[in-house]
């Protein structure tokens, strides 16, 4: 009789809170089209932006969500990433004498110059290339 009675209870309230569900979800797609055109232009903003920073942090979300699913799309055999290194960072066009930021590696604890680091790594690119080369070395990846 229990099992009958929770039977005829998931019948009846299935479709009610399927259509609340629904109502739900539909009303979070539509906060989401309206709020698309201010975020797009304050991106468009930041990818104008004279700071190399901003500028380059909002070009990094740019393809970060519209990258990777036109990549999907196209390749879904699971072709190869390419990953380069040592790109040149906007750091290196800093003009004479201005203010160079400094911070502290994890590794070796010496102050260097952020274009020393990669971008959002508490670790210099000496450090990692000696801990990657270590790493190789282990296991013979070299």
């Amino acid at each position: 009789m229990d099992n009958l009675l929770g039977e005829i209870i998931r019948a009846e309230a299935t479709p009610v809170i399927r259509e609340e569900i629904g109502d739900a979800i539909s009303s979070l797609v539509q906060q989401v089209v309206g709020i698309a055109p201010k975020a797009l232009a304050a991106l468009e903003l930041a990818l104008a932006s004279s700071d190399a920073r901003v500028s380059s942090r909002a070009a990094e979300i740019l393809l970060k969500y519209t990258m990777p699913t036109a990549d999907k799309d196209r390749n879904e055999d699971g072709g190869n990433v390419e990953i380069n290194f040592n790109l040149p960072r906007a750091e290196e066009d800093a003009q004479e004498g201005e203010a160079v930021e400094l911070q502290a590696c994890d590794v070796c604890d010496v102050e260097k110059p952020l274009k020393d680091f990669v971008d959002g790594s508490t670790r210099c690119t000496d450090c990692h290339e000696k801990l990657r080369a270590q790493v190789e070395e282990r296991f013979d990846l070299g």
